[in-house]
């Protein structure tokens, strides 16, 4: 129980932007889960610890995390956890502006991915959107969000929805369609009613001309 704690606060803390101990928390429980031989608990947390890297934007240190999970679950042919790292990955270096890489693992994540699995699809459209938009296919990228956006209602996953809706804004403002300020601020009601104070302060995007795509 006090080691699930640790992983609990660990995300708690970033989204209340007390991001040191965040990772702190987070860091700790996986050496422990190591130290418990508890293989698989560690590798699959390396989402968790990416989970608080994109909230303090430390990309490259949560990309390590993903890589050596993706890695390992390779190797020994888990595709179910595979399909999540892939996607999660993608992620990782479509921020940092790797879009082939994150064009592959996008493949990767729908090849794996269950039929049936509605997260992972709303996670890919988010994914899909955000390397079109990279690439200038505006068009492409507003119907890819759009999709995220109908995908995360159904998960019932707040800050999943809050991430599709502000894609979706982001990509509308690239193309001067003035509904990007009505789904921008879906994006932070959404983040308001989760709770989650980082996500929140960008309210800024709904009245400056601020990116949160990269």
């Amino acid at each position: 129980m006090q080691q699930f704690a640790l992983h609990l606060r660990a995300h708690m803390q970033a989204r209340l932007g007390e991001f040191a101990g965040a990772l702190e928390a987070m860091s700790e429980y996986r050496r422990r889960m190591r130290e418990l031989g508890r293989e698989r608990e560690y590798v699959n947390t390396a989402s968790c610890v990416w989970d608080v890297c994109l909230w303090s934007g430390d990309l490259q240190h949560g990309e390590a995390a993903l890589r050596e999970t993706y890695e390992l679950m390779e190797r020994s042919g888990n595709k179910r956890y595979l399909a999540r790292a892939a996607i999660d990955l993608g992620e990782a270096v479509v921020r940092q502006g790797r879009l082939d890489e994150a064009e592959r693992l996008c493949e990767v994540g729908e090849e794996l991915s269950a039929s049936d699995d509605v997260e992972n699809e709303a996670l890919l459209s988010v994914l899909r959107a955000r390397v079109r938009a990279a690439r200038g296919d505006l068009v492409c990228a507003e119907a890819h969000a759009r999709r995220a956006v109908e995908l995360a209602a159904v998960t019932e996953n707040l800050e999943q929805a809050a991430d599709a809706w502000l894609t979706l804004a982001e990509i509308l403002r690239a193309k001067g369609d003035a509904e990007e300020q009505a789904a921008a601020a879906e994006a932070l009601r959404l983040y308001e009613q989760k709770g989650n104070i980082v996500g929140a302060s960008r309210r800024a995007f709904v009245d400056a001309d601020a990116s949160f795509l990269a």
